[in-house]
């Protein structure tokens, strides 16, 4: 059987219709694969910001023609770059699993510390979070962040960045990582990969986090076109379809289209699934005629604790005093910091040591500690960050912890610090307790064992897994202390 699959014509359009082209042959032998590329209206028309153009699909529309013809029989496209509104006489044959959805900030190196920063993107949504957001994610001061449009190719757009047409530039994180991973060894590509390697030398770069700067709906993820006549295609397709991404490309394209969809707009929506938290939808954007919002939306509803019960701790304070231990010297590798005071001021990071950090609170604190982060695990528990691609090498992760932490499973352990009760501070009898980190709940224990027949609520990750075992069942999970109080994560509480 002969299938024909089209694409446009750039590296990145091509890498990605031979890896739907590799997934197929794997699931079913005896494919035989033509691939045909060609250039969309968007690759001709790269003086226009893509919210200008009056038309809709311009990376897409061009390939109608050709599904409807018989001229193809498949078309592979970047989910995104895709109408919110179905095509006549088309249909979606299969989602691919998705790459890291997230946004990506490069930097050159010697913008660091400049008070008025121009970055490179042709997105309004992007605009949007940079001039709200960005500030305090940059380890230095500066007054204007302002953007200028830039289009092209990734290649095209990482030396305008590198010429100085601008102090940064964003894109998406899964367009790097796929030119940079890729195993076809074609001449073009092999040159491109050391192309942009080359690159990323000038830069740093930032993996922003999903709850401040969601995305694109649908980033990250590739969508099959194939004529709505050919359901022997779809069936071969569902060999390759991943069900869980399509689920969240779904959702994000449903709730983009309540807003009319397009790129002028400056909303990000970005949904993932969660194994404690189930699914959640992140949303921060500027919809037409509303006020700007950041929320996120649980697929399982989470109520928050009942006001009638009494509850510990009624306000998120400190219960520790932390002291950083002396004499503990800088591993050399990768950083994974939880807290932004277990990280020693004495020591000087080298100017390619990566910093990861649990949550945006602790990126922020070693921000204002004039420190330059990596990216989060945005609160969602811990897990180790997937940034072979981007570095070029192989990541060794030292986490940054307390004397006595039980929390070895992910990472290399370094204790930079030690946790002393603060004097006068009890744990009362309550009915519902909210558990930060394993070390509280086992201080709180200690104090007062009849806790253990109360509702326990923590954060997802390690502390969960810790309290459920030692307590023999199953707790509460909440993406953090206000969704517990309040039902709202960005509520104050």
């Amino acid at each position: 059987m002969k299938i024909r699959i089209a694409a446009r014509q750039s590296d990145l359009a091509r890498l990605q219709a031979y890896a739907v082209g590799h997934a197929l042959k794997r699931a079913q032998r005896g494919l035989e694969l033509e691939f045909i590329f060609k250039e969309s209206l968007g690759d001709k028309n790269l003086t226009d910001p893509l919210w200008k153009m009056p038309e809709r699909g311009v990376f897409t529309e061009d390939f109608v023609f050709d599904l409807l013809d018989d001229k193809v029989e498949l078309v592979v496209h970047s989910w995104k770059d895709l109408p919110t509104e179905p095509r006549p006489g088309l249909q979606i044959g299969a989602t691919l699993e998705r790459a890291d959805p997230r946004d990506l900030l490069l930097f050159r190196k010697d913008s660091v510390g400049k008070r008025k920063l121009t970055l490179l993107t042709s997105s309004p949504r992007r605009t949007f979070t940079a001039e709200r957001e960005l500030a305090a994610f940059l380890p230095f001061q500066t007054k204007e962040i302002t953007t200028k449009p830039v289009r092209g190719n990734v290649v095209t757009r990482l030396k305008k960045l590198a010429l100085a047409e601008g102090d940064g530039l964003f894109m998406a994180k899964a367009a790097l990582d796929r030119l940079l991973t890729s195993t076809d060894e074609e001449e073009s590509f092999h040159a491109s990969r050391t192309e942009i390697r080359d690159l990323l030398e000038n830069f740093h770069f930032m993996v922003l986090p999903l709850s401040v700067f969601p995305t694109a709906p649908a980033q990250g993820a590739l969508a099959v076109e194939i004529s709505e006549k050919r359901e022997d295609l779809k069936k071969m397709l569902s060999l390759v379809h991943h069900e869980e991404t399509a689920a969240c490309v779904e959702r994000e394209r449903s709730r983009f289209a309540k807003f009319g969809g397009g790129c002028h707009q400056k909303i990000g929506i970005t949904a993932i699934s969660h194994p404690k938290l189930g699914p959640m939808d992140f949303f921060h954007g500027h919809p037409e005629n509303e006020e700007p919002s950041r929320r996120v939306h649980f697929g399982k509803t989470k109520l928050p604790v009942s006001p009638g019960l009494s509850i510990w701790p009624e306000v998120a304070r400190p219960v520790f005093k932390r002291s950083l231990l002396d004499r503990v010297k800088n591993p050399g590798d990768a950083l994974f910091v939880a807290r932004a005071d277990a990280l020693p001021e004495h020591w000087k990071l080298r100017d390619d040591q990566l910093v990861w950090t649990a949550g945006t609170q602790t990126w922020k604190g070693l921000a204002k500690k004039g420190v330059w982060v990596n990216g989060t695990s945005d609160g969602l528990g811990e897990s180790i960050p997937e940034l072979k691609a981007l570095v070029g090498r192989p990541v060794e992760w030292t986490k940054l912890t307390h004397e006595e932490s039980g929390n070895t499973a992910q990472f290399r352990c370094l204790a930079t610090y030690r946790l002393d009760p603060l004097p006068n501070i009890h744990p009362p009898l309550a009915h519902a307790y909210f558990w930060p980190s394993e070390s509280l709940f086992r201080w709180a224990l200690g104090k007062r064992p009849e806790i253990r027949s109360a509702m326990h609520a923590s954060g997802p990750g390690y502390t969960a897994q810790a309290i459920e075992k030692e307590l023999g069942r199953s707790i509460d999970v909440y993406y953090n202390y206000a969704h517990w109080r309040t039902g709202d994560p960005y509520a104050e509480a």
